[in-house]
């Protein structure tokens, strides 16, 4: 009793917290249970444990998953708070994970390394130039995980890309982006771009309504040499 008094603590005050784990066969943290997200058994489905860049890690809860199946994760975010309670539960599981901090409306990827896979969930769709990124993606690694909400129609053409303009919420907000808006693609759009970044087989292993907008998640492959 007195550890998981302890261990509550010490969640209160790192938080407030997203994300929620259970140790020991308790409950602490959030409210977002990663284990029973359908992206991560997709995932793990898909690949055997290997090297993963995973970009937008928020706390760490597909990263303490992943690592606990035997992956080796290196965990990206842009938020010094998420690296911060992402570490902690990351040593309080006795995990071995990297993470760095970097703002991935900006970053090079290839300066993290190479990969057998980028795992890329709920990220895409908070930049204000997403093209960017995905452009960059096969550099990283030959294959590629990614889950991102897309524009259900046309309402403009930035950099010859069709989509849509969504406005973030702010740096405040866990779940919004580092921008003050962001830019949607066109499921067609997406796919293209996948393809022209040096994807030869993609495969969309999911694409449904939701709440926020369209969500798609899919698997994409190059004919590169694995890392």
């Amino acid at each position: 009793m007195l550890a998981d008094a302890l261990l509550r603590l010490n969640f209160r005050t790192r938080g407030p917290w997203v994300t929620r784990f259970e140790i020991n066969g308790h409950v602490y943290g959030g409210w977002y249970d990663v284990s029973d997200d359908d992206r991560m058994r997709e995932f793990r489905r898909r690949f055997e444990p290997c090297s993963v860049l995973e970009l937008g890690c928020l706390e760490g809860g597909f990263t303490v998953e992943l690592v606990r199946r035997g992956y080796e994760v290196t965990a990206v975010d842009g938020r010094p708070e998420n690296l911060g309670r992402a570490r902690w539960i990351s040593r309080r599981l006795s995990l071995d994970a990297s993470f760095r901090l970097a703002d991935l409306e900006q970053v090079r990827l290839r300066d993290f390394g190479r990969f057998d896979v980028v795992f890329c969930c709920g990220l895409l769709y908070h930049l204000p130039r997403p093209w960017e990124l995905v452009t960059q993606l096969p550099s990283a690694a030959p294959r590629l995980f990614l889950s991102t909400h897309y524009a259900a129609t046309e309402e403009e053409v930035v950099e010859g890309f069709g989509g849509r303009w969504y406005k973030e919420l702010g740096r405040d907000d866990p779940f919004s982006g580092l921008s003050r808006r962001s830019f949607w693609f066109t499921k067609p759009a997406l796919l293209d771009l996948l393809g022209a970044s040096g994807y030869t087989r993609i495969e969309i292993t999911h694409d449904g309504l939701h709440k926020n907008g369209p969500l798609m998640s899919l698997v994409a492959l190059t004919d590169g040499p694995p890392a």
